[in-house]
């Protein structure tokens, strides 16, 4: 299974690392927008979707 980070938060990394997964870095190039009209979670929940699905289309070429 391929694993994706896609983001560039060390922080994140530095997780990924200690749980000792394979995995590369393709940061979303997706902008994120909060939507004033959402809950915290709502928000949440749409950005990490775009993110994902930004990366996802971009990555099914290789």
């Amino acid at each position: 299974m391929r694993i994706i980070l896609a983001s560039k938060s060390p922080r994140r990394k530095e997780l990924m690392d200690l749980a000792e997964f394979n995995y590369e870095i393709i940061p979303s190039r997706c902008e994120e927008v909060w939507d004033d009209s959402l809950t915290i979670e709502e928000n949440s929940k749409n950005l990490g979707y775009q993110k994902a699905k930004d990366v996802f289309d971009n990555t099914q070429r290789r």
